[in-house]
């Protein structure tokens, strides 16, 4: 009947259908078991300003990327990462950074940080990572300078990280300064900096990285030498009675400074300069000697008077010319000196005498 006939169609299809899902369940096992292992294996970032890191599985494909400020929301915006190896992503994202103005010739640092569940393998995509952006950016007007390092990831960086909305990366770089305490200030003070002073403090300081490519550009700094002359300027001091100059970077309330410091005969100065202004920041200044009866104070421009025999006028006069500065001494004790000279003088010459007599006397005997 039509009845039956339209049964044994339903049970028709319903075979069909339940074929078609096992062999389907069956692709779908397959290809589960010759896909790669699209969990996390290493997480990879990149600081210029834009901060952005990009997570890639175990074979270096990207599995997505994040962008951690909002300059770097503007750099992923146009591009579409996800499945591109690491290689192609990154230099999407440098590439994109340097069309937008972001990396320059005068704001030319890459901090590259790598974190992996294999430190081994971690290490080594930091290193060909660094060696391939910089060989990439060889090709551009822009000389780079790359620091690239292996992050150690715990609870207590990604903490501090999150408190100071930072990278991992430069949470990284900021415990190591203050670790090895390469800069001056309180971590608040270095997270304010940007990546390039930064790594330009990193650089300087020589603190330990895994790969450290080219130099980082100062020409938005003022130079040491103008730095020196700056700070022997505001102390009143020529730089020929200026000894032991020495002036490097460090960091001053968020602020890249140069720490100047110098000696004169009498003091010893440190002087901090705002890296791109030039104006003076602070400055200290230590007598070398302050007790000394002979170092002329630098403020009164006075000489301080000797403390002993204070109930002594007459003798005060006699130990100290106030006027010329100079110490006198008591001519009676040399006398006394001379006198006990002649005295051991005098008896080494009776010696002698007597010694000749008898000689005398000797010859006249034969």
């Amino acid at each position: 009947t039509q009845s039956q006939n339209r049964s044994r169609q339903v049970r028709r299809w319903l075979r069909v259908g339940l074929s078609a899902a096992a062999v389907l369940v069956l692709a779908i096992g397959i290809l589960s078991i010759a896909a790669p292992n699209r969990q996390t294996f290493a997480v990879i970032g990149l600081d210029v300003n834009p901060s952005i890191e990009i997570s890639v599985d175990d074979e270096e494909r990207v599995l997505h990327a994040d962008a951690l400020n909002a300059e770097a929301g503007a750099i992923l915006e146009d591009l579409e990462l996800q499945g591109t190896s690491l290689n192609t992503a990154c230099h999407a994202v440098v590439g994109s950074m340097l069309v937008k103005g972001y990396l320059t010739s005068d704001n030319n640092s890459i901090l590259v940080s790598v974190r992996s569940s294999n430190d081994l393998k971690g290490k080594e995509i930091e290193r060909r990572l660094s060696e391939d952006l910089n060989a990439f950016m060889e090709n551009s007007q822009v000389a780079v300078a790359i620091l690239g390092q292996y992050v150690e990831d715990s609870d207590e960086l990604g903490a501090f990280a999150k408190e100071h909305g930072v990278s991992l990366g430069k949470a990284w770089l900021i415990k190591k300064l203050l670790a090895a305490d390469k800069a001056n200030g309180d971590e608040s003070s270095l997270v304010k900096l940007s990546t390039q002073e930064l790594i330009l403090l990193a650089q300087e300081r020589h603190v330990e990285s895994e790969t450290s490519i080219g130099a980082s550009d100062t020409s938005s700094f003022i130079s040491k030498d103008e730095a020196v002359a700056l700070a022997l300027h505001d102390a009143g001091v020529s730089k020929k009675d200026a000894t032991g100059i020495q002036v490097e970077f460090d960091c001053e309330d968020g602020a890249l400074v140069y720490e100047v410091t110098f000696s004169t005969l009498d003091s010893r100065y440190e002087y901090l300069v705002d890296a791109r202004s030039g104006a003076v920041v602070s400055n200290e200044v230590e007598p070398l000697i302050p007790s000394s009866p002979w170092v002329r104070d630098t403020e009164s421009g006075q000489f301080p008077v000797s403390s002993h025999d204070d109930d002594d006028d007459s003798d005060d006069d006699d130990d100290f010319d106030d006027d010329a500065g100079v110490v006198e001494t008591d001519d009676t004790n040399w006398d006394d000196d001379d006198d006990r000279d002649d005295d051991r003088d005098g008896d080494d010459g009776d010696d002698v005498e007597s010694s000749e007599r008898d000689d005398d006397d000797s010859h006249d005997d034969d």
